[in-house]
């Protein structure tokens, strides 16, 4: 769950990995970074340039038909 949050903090906002870290209820950021690690195969600072299907093009135009 708290990794889950992270990834989130992660991609949608510019705070530092030490404080998403700290946000997400990790002592420390090597605890975290480790943990992060070993669910989604990348490190945190590494994941924001990985593109996320939400910011597709199609997706974006589907939720703006939505609301």
């Amino acid at each position: 769950m708290r990794c889950a949050r992270a990834e989130t903090l992660l991609l949608r906002t510019d705070l530092t990995v030490e404080a998403v870290a700290r946000q997400c209820g990790f002592a420390d950021v090597s605890h975290f970074s480790h943990r992060f690690r070993a669910l989604y195969d990348v490190a945190p600072s590494a994941y924001r340039g990985v593109p996320s299907a939400l910011d597709h093009a199609g997706v974006r135009r589907l939720a703006r038909l939505i609301q």
